[in-house]
């Protein structure tokens, strides 16, 4: 069973992996992109969102970055209250949010120094069991199976080698106009059946221990994971009661009117390749999940 399985990933990949590279031979992506973001998408944020980064990555995200930014321009906190705030903050170009997940040190090693060097504000979303440990990077891994007892009371496997940041890097990107905002307390899917004590540690806990180290207040949450089931009502409503904003991962430009609690994402990580980038960056995958996104908003408001 399990090498059937695999074989029908293995499938999918190899399937996916064709498609796209086909369509970017044609220029599909490259010409999708040029119409929707001059013609389709008016006033908007994009908001891209990366995981580990390690050094063999590094010179392909810096070559992402440079990219990106001939169509984009840097959103900072001002500029991002302003979208939401005035109607009539006009913009020359579309703002672009680069957000990292997980609070990795990889972020403040590799990540931060490319940051300062483009003048970019980085948004780090970070988990804050795991913040100033040992803990392995593994523990990270979604370990779901259906059965909620799987997400409570893990144990936290331990590494030689340290994987996350501690509170004095997390206050050096604060101190150098980053943004810090919560991925949860321990970092697991938010589904509806989780007990609301857990429910409040993922909310407002992890607020709170940010909150102490960085002596700043905390607006910005976001979810963990982007399968649908991970997004609860429960949560939904304890986020929108003590955060501002919250980001979620389905693909979709942001706009003025967009809910504030379901700013959408597109996962692109460092190491993909060119042809793979250029599709996920091109907002194709935004109309892959217009029925995911539909579904979500009957299930949450």
């Amino acid at each position: 069973m399990f090498l059937i399985i695999h074989m029908e990933i293995k499938l999918y990949n190899f399937i996916k992996n064709f498609i796209i590279f086909i369509s970017y031979i044609f220029y599909i992506p490259q010409l999708f992109f040029f119409f929707y973001k001059k013609y389709l998408s008016g006033q908007h944020i994009k908001i891209i969102n990366y995981h580990d980064v390690d050094l063999k990555s590094i010179n392909n995200f810096e070559k992402q970055i440079k990219f990106i930014l001939k169509h984009y321009q840097n959103c900072d906190y001002d500029k991002f209250l302003k979208f939401f705030s005035k109607k009539n903050y006009a913009l020359k170009k579309p703002l672009v949010i680069f957000s990292f997940d997980d609070g990795l040190l990889s972020h403040y090693e590799n990540i931060l120094p490319i940051l300062n060097k483009y003048k970019l504000t980085g948004w780090f979303f970070i988990p804050t069991k795991y913040i100033a440990t040992q803990a392995d990077k593994s523990n990270l891994i979604n370990n779901y199976n259906g059965n909620v007892s799987s997400l409570l009371n893990r144990k936290i496997i331990i590494s030689d080698q340290r994987h996350f940041m501690n509170w004095e890097e997390v206050n050096t990107l604060i101190s150098q106009n980053h943004i810090v905002g919560s991925h949860s307390h321990d970092h697991v899917r938010l589904v509806d059946d989780l007990p609301q004590e857990f429910i409040n540690d993922q909310i407002i806990k992890s607020k709170e221990i940010i909150r102490s180290n960085i002596n700043k207040n905390i607006e910005f949450f976001c979810w963990v994971g982007g399968e649908e089931y991970s997004y609860g009502k429960r949560t939904y409503d304890k986020i929108k009661e003590h955060y501002k904003y919250a980001f979620s991962t389905n693909f979709k430009i942001a706009t003025k009117d967009n809910n504030r609690h379901l700013i959408d994402r597109t996962n692109i990580e460092a190491n993909y390749p060119w042809h793979f980038f250029i599709f996920y960056f091109s907002g194709i995958f935004d109309f892959f999940y217009t029925f995911k996104r539909s579904r979500l908003k009957k299930k949450l408001e």
